[in-house]
């Protein structure tokens, strides 16, 4: 099973797709499989993990392609409009309460490579240390 990270933009909500500019889509259309599981990051001014997901079917779409079901543009997590969309299934929506935030992420993982980037492989025991960091 594969495991990683993604930031999102501080507006993202678990309704929307998670938005990956071009680049970052040729960077890691191929390494990211339907099935991979997914902690969700928000930047700021939120900066903490905030949900658990799983990668669906139809991994990456072209946004022109994609059936928009609100006005609202889907933007990467540098705040840019997306080019391709990802949906998740969320497994665990962490309360607000239960946010893993920043500082505890980064006594794990580096907090560095999360927060300037789409997608962060994980491997799995680190994965699990930071889903499990909120209980």
């Amino acid at each position: 099973m594969q495991y990683g990270i993604i930031t999102v933009p501080a507006t993202w909500n678990i309704n929307r797709p998670i938005g990956f500019s071009q680049n970052e889509y040729q960077q890691w259309h191929e390494e990211i499989k339907t099935g991979c599981r997914v902690l969700v990051f928000q930047s700021a001014p939120v900066y903490a993990i905030v949900a658990e997901g799983i990668v669906q079917d139809n991994i990456f779409q072209k946004l022109e392609n994609w059936p928009l079901q609100s006005t609202h543009p889907v933007m990467t997590f540098e705040g840019n409009e997306a080019e391709y969309v990802m949906t998740l299934r969320i497994l665990r929506n962490y309360s607000t309460s239960t946010h893993i935030p920043a500082d505890r992420v980064g006594k794990v993982a580096d907090l560095d490579t999360i927060s300037t980037r789409t997608w962060t492989p994980l491997d799995v025991d680190i994965y699990r240390a930071l889903r499990d960091a909120s209980q």
